[in-house]
């Protein structure tokens, strides 16, 4: 049995999220299509997203190296939030270098269908779509 991921859990997944990354020095972003997991690589740690419907879940790890055809995205972690009442975990990045300078990644925890999404500038164009 998969784990229901709702609004207040989400809300409180955020929180602590928050406590814990705002601040960080993200490096680089990694996609493994095939295994439907997101990882993001921060000099203090990594966490690893698993959007699989049957094994959804986040695991915060000791740091790793991102692999060599990692997105990179030096970036800080601005804020870490769910809106009210919706399955979104949104993570919002400033680039310490490049533009444009803001980027986010929305995760979205549908029953049955769970995405990741990278967007980048005020705009929010699409850059990755997983």
């Amino acid at each position: 049995m998969s784990l229901r991921w709702d609004a207040p859990l989400l809300a409180a997944l955020a929180h602590e999220l928050r406590e814990r990354l705002v601040g960080q020095r993200l490096q680089a972003v990694y996609a493994e299509f095939e295994a439907r997991r997101l990882a993001l690589y921060f000099r203090e740690c990594t966490l690893v997203v698993t959007l699989h419907p049957d094994e959804a879940g986040l695991l915060l790890l000791e740091p790793g190296e991102p692999p060599a055809d990692a997105r990179r995205l030096p970036a800080k972690v601005r804020d870490v939030y769910a809106p009210p009442d919706d399955r979104l975990l949104v993570f919002s990045f400033l680039r310490v270098r490049g533009s444009p300078v803001q980027a986010d990644l929305v995760l979205e925890w549908m029953t049955n269908q769970h995405n990741a999404i990278v967007t980048e500038g005020p705009q929010r164009i699409v850059r990755l779509l997983f």
